[in-house]
């Protein structure tokens, strides 16, 4: 903008003032004009007095900003003297334009700029107008050229590969323009040498020939390359054409020429080395395969060949291997997994249910990158894994669940771990107690026997059970048990297991068990019966007063003495011991009915003796427990009842059978004719001396029992014969009553072996008994085949039998009072005989019965085998 001096002058069309307010908005339109950043600064002080908007943007701060700074603000530190250093020379018009000066804006950044500068007056002032252009781009692209081109210049001359250009002539000619040091070093030809010259100037004639030729087929072809020999040498030249771009004629030949004899020998060795991969890789003891990036399988070995049948390469390796078929969530092909690396991962539901432990490692296979995977088959593993943390959680949660106190300590006897029951006992807190030793909880008079356990704990590995007190926190003592043995753990450390159970309550019991077995001691030695223990050489265990007053003894005096030793009769003594080896040997009690025991003055006693085996406190083996009952004279009695039976029997049965034949002649009338009524009265005494005639055989029948004379006469018998029998016996009885006989009988035989007679005696007696207490209703006999037994049941419909009267209903010379009606009494010997005749025969008899339900009479009998 050019200024007309003349307008300011005065006179002039325009006021001074008004000159003057148009000239500083002609400055401002200036400023604002102006793509550089401008500003006035004070020469003296260096106080900015006046910028333009472009130099606020410029450093980033407001106008107001920036006319409150310093030209030394406007600069970085360690550059202000090489940025006002032109300073002073601008003032003095030495000097106009500084290049490339760093400059710092409000954020603390740097950029470049090149600043003029000239001296001007402002306000009154001696001031510089500065003018500042950012030349931060073009500095960054100028040193970018440079370090391009030293970048360039570094590799044409520093790389191994040889460089070379030749230049295309107009005419056809080659003429090489220059090559690099290691191009001079190939051809042991200077580079400057070589410019501007033909191959065959260069080379001579044959190489120089061979080298036209390829250089003509690069301008054919626009790029050729080959390779070549020379001493053991494999060199590899690549040739590139570069053309005009207005008239497309090759004007260049770029080379690069490498020594790839290295290479070359890599390839033959990486060829082999693959041939060896896939040898040592099929011969590796695990099934495996090598899938690619995408999870294609390019080889398997021969185990997951078996594992997997043929035809898996090319198939998805998730598709073979997976049950589900789909890709393992945290499968390394995802990851792209490096050259080398490993990763390993588990897989569940694979190859059949299996679990598998895959390994991946990154490899090159056939000259691309791929993967090799190896299968370990870890299901067991996990099973065990699984059953040990199963385990674990077990034995964590009987440790922690335990009634018995449980804990871990050191060696030197401090605690490393203690469950809830421990706790317990010793009354401290968790915290506490791991604070604590074993010593700590031990009175000091067991000193001596703790140090017995733990002798005994490094020559065995064990110690206890050993009984000593625990002092609680309380200060109370405790009784505990412990059993204990060292343990090793996963960090090989020794350490001391213990069980501790705190046994107060077991020795209260003992106590009182100790104060109870001196009662019944007491209670033994003054019961009249003899009451002993032995074991099975004939040592006395225990002995009563009883026994002992048998030979003139206290009972302590016979303890641990022999029977056979004191016994004054030799063979009373052997039959004696001869029981004691039937019960240790069979383990079953045994009853010696008529035992014959000698006592010490020679009297004779009849013992009713039974033996039970016994497992004795503080005895290992079984000992005899026996109880025997003095019965000599309830025998006497019994035998003069028995004498007084037979002798009645034997001599009413005379006169009742003499009796029974003369009733039986007036009843034929072989006497005479006999009226109605004496007919009658005969025929009452005749039903009377049968009554009397079976009481009679009851009685001998009894007493033949119980003297075991009675011989059984058994043989192949139908038991469903014996029923009919008797059911055609009782007919005519049966129908005077009105009462039903029924039976119910299988069609098989019901095959026994027993004595006809007795069974027939044991089924007569159950329906005469059914049929005496039956007022009205039936009397049914049923026979059932069993697996092993043949049962019959005889069940009436009558009055039945009272709740208190049953323990008793097979108990000799029982008759329960009649409830309604008449019956026949007898003497109450059938049931009693009937019972005793099954037993003989290996059965039993039973009956079930409630007060007016009726009765039922079973008994069983062994089922004949075939």
């Amino acid at each position: 903008m050019k200024i007309n001096p003349s307008r300011y002058l005065t006179g002039g069309a325009y006021s001074s003032k008004r000159l003057l307010k148009e000239a500083a908005g002609q400055t401002q339109a200036v400023y604002k004009a102006l793509t550089d950043g401008v500003w006035v600064a004070e020469i003296k002080t260096k106080k900015i007095l006046q910028c333009n908007s472009n130099a606020c943007r410029m450093f980033g701060y407001s106008q107001a900003q920036f006319l409150t700074k310093r030209i030394p603000d406007l600069h970085p530190p360690r550059n202000f003297k090489k940025a006002i250093d032109p300073f002073h020379p601008w003032a003095e018009k030495k000097k106009t334009l500084a290049e490339n000066v760093p400059c710092r804006k409000k954020d603390g950044t740097v950029f470049w700029a090149d600043i003029a500068a000239r001296p001007a007056r402002f306000r009154g002032r001696k001031c510089l107008v500065g003018f500042f252009r950012n030349v931060t781009e073009r500095k960054q692209a100028a040193e970018a050229l440079r370090d391009r081109e030293a970048f360039l210049s570094a590799i044409y001359q520093g790389t191994h590969e040889v460089l070379f250009a030749v230049e295309v002539c107009a005419s056809g000619e080659f003429r090489f323009i220059g090559w690099n040091r290691a191009g001079e070093t190939l051809t042991g030809v200077r580079s400057a040498d070589a410019e501007g010259r033909t191959p065959v100037e260069v080379f001579g004639p044959e190489m120089g020939t061979r080298l036209l030729t390829r250089y003509q087929r690069c301008v054919k072809q626009g790029d050729y390359a080959y390779e070549e020999v020379s001493k053991l040498t494999i060199f590899q030249t690549s040739l590139t054409a570069l053309r005009d771009p207005v008239s497309g004629r090759v004007v260049k030949i770029i080379g690069v020429t490498m020594d790839i004899t290295e290479r070359k020998r890599s390839e033959e060795a990486l060829h082999e080395s693959k041939d060896l991969s896939v040898s040592v890789l099929m011969t590796i003891p695990f099934p495996i395969d090598v899938v690619d990036k995408d999870g294609n399988i390019l080889m398997v070995n021969e185990r997951m060949e078996k594992i997997i049948g043929l035809g898996a390469v090319g198939k998805k390796c998730w598709t073979i291997y997976k049950d589900d078929k789909k890709q393992c969530r945290h499968c390394p092909l995802r990851t792209n997994i490096g050259l080398g690396k490993t990763e390993t991962m588990e897989t569940e539901k694979a190859l059949g249910g299996k679990t598998l432990e895959i390994h991946h490692i990154g490899m090159i296979f056939g000259g691309k990158k791929a993967i090799l995977e190896v299968f370990i088959d870890i299901t067991e593993r996990k099973r065990s894994e699984e059953a040990l943390r199963e385990s674990e959680e077990k034995f964590r949660a009987m440790f922690e669940t335990s009634p018995s106190g449980m804990a871990l300590c050191e060696m030197d006897g401090a605690f490393v771990q203690v469950n809830q029951a421990y706790l317990d006992m010793i009354g401290y807190t968790r915290k506490e107690a791991l604070k604590l030793t074993f010593w700590d909880l031990t009175p000091k008079e067991y000193g001596k026997f703790e140090k017995k356990q733990l002798r005994s704990l490094e020559k065995t590995g064990r110690y206890g059970p050993y009984e000593k007190e625990y002092i609680r926190k309380t200060g109370k003592r405790i009784p505990v048990l412990l059993n204990g043995a060292i343990v090793t753990g996963a960090d090989g450390k020794k350490r001391i297991w213990s069980v501790v159970m705190d046994i107060t309550e077991r020795k209260k019991s003992e106590e009182i068990l100790k104060e109870s077995r001196h009662q019944l001691l007491q209670i033994i030695d003054t019961v009249p019966h003899i009451i002993f223990a032995r074991d099975s050489r004939g040592r006395f265990l225990l002995v009563n007063r009883a026994l002992a007053g048998m030979y003139d003894k206290e009972p302590q005096e016979l303890i641990g003495v022999r029977f056979q030793d004191i016994h004054p009769v030799k063979e009373e003594s052997e039959k004696f011991l001869g029981g004691d080896r039937e019960v240790l040997l069979h383990g079953k009690p045994i009853l010696v009915s008529d035992g014959v025991f000698t006592d010490i003055h020679k009297k004779v006693h009849i013992l009713q003796t039974i033996k039970v085996p016994l497992e004795m406190q503080g005895i290992k083996e079984t000992v005899i427990l026996g109880v025997s009952v003095d019965v000599t004279e309830q025998r006497k009695v019994e035998e003069f009842r028995n004498d007084i039976v037979r002798t009645v029997s034997h001599e009413l049965r005379t006169p009742l059978s003499i009796e029974k034949g003369g009733v039986g002649l007036l009843l034929d009338g072989s006497t005479g004719t006999i009226n109605k009524k004496q007919k009658t009265i005969l025929t009452t005494v005749m039903k009377n001396i049968d009554r009397l005639s079976r009481m009679i055989d009851s009685l001998l029948s009894i007493s033949k029992i119980e003297a075991g004379k009675i011989e059984l006469k058994k043989e192949a018998m139908n038991l469903s014969d014996a029923v009919r029998e008797v059911i055609f016996d009782f007919k005519i009885p049966a129908k005077e009553k009105n009462i039903k006989l029924e039976t119910d009988l299988p069609k098989e035989k019901a095959m026994v072996f027993a004595d006809p007679d007795r069974i027939m005696q044991v089924v007569s007696n159950l329906v005469d008994n059914a049929l005496k207490f039956t007022l009205q209703g039936s009397v049914t006999l049923s026979i059932r085949i069993l697996q092993r037994e043949v049962e019959c049941d005889v069940r009436d419909t009558g009055i039945g039998i009272t709740a208190e009267n049953m323990p008793k209903l097979f108990e000799k010379f029982q008759q329960f009072s009649r409830i309604v009606g008449p019956g026949e009494k007898g003497l109450g010997l059938g049931l009693s005989i009937a019972k005793e005749i099954v037993e003989m025969h290996g059965g039993k008899l039973w009956s079930k019965s409630a007060l007016g339900q009726g009765t039922t009479m079973t008994f069983i009998l062994p089922k004949m085998q075939k």
